[in-house]
């Protein structure tokens, strides 16, 4: 009788463990295909990103392919301010040149050059310093101004 019982507490244990096993299998793959994924190269998400700020001033588009730890409030607040330039000066268009600074497997760092102009010509321009990594695709985590 003792050893039918050791090998139903052992069946049970096995039980248990297999369930939290798949339980635990089940949320990671239900979680990864909840998170949208990001781009499938870090200029693109770069690009993305500027023209979903600068271009559109579209939350939607600019938030696509950014990592949660730079938040909507931020890109918000930087296509308010675009908005704000845009009452003040109308006709103010926006181009950038991407340029890579340097890539490893997981992380590429990008020179941004922002180029405001008006009727056609450039009136000024800024130096920003992109970063994107790769997790399940290419996001946008670091967007800085550049020393000139």
């Amino acid at each position: 009788m003792r050893s039918r019982s050791g090998w139903v507490v052992s069946l049970v244990f096995v039980l248990v463990v297999l369930l939290c096993l798949g339980g635990g299998a089940g949320s990671f793959l239900l979680i990864s295909q909840l998170e949208p994924r990001g781009a499938n190269t870090p200029r693109t998400a770069v690009d993305t990103v500027m023209r979903g700020i600068f271009a559109e001033q579209d939350k939607k588009v600019a938030t696509r392919y950014v990592c949660p730890e730079i938040g909507d409030s931020a890109i918000e607040q930087k296509i308010d301010e675009v908005k704000d330039l845009l009452d003040k000066r109308p006709g103010t268009t926006f181009t950038w040149d991407i340029s890579q600074k340097s890539r490893e497997r997981t992380e590429a760092v990008y020179n941004v050059t922002l180029n405001l102009g008006d009727a056609g010509e450039t009136s000024s321009s800024q130096k920003y310093e992109v970063t994107a990594e790769s997790n399940g695709g290419w996001r946008v985590c670091g967007f800085k101004r550049a020393r000139s």
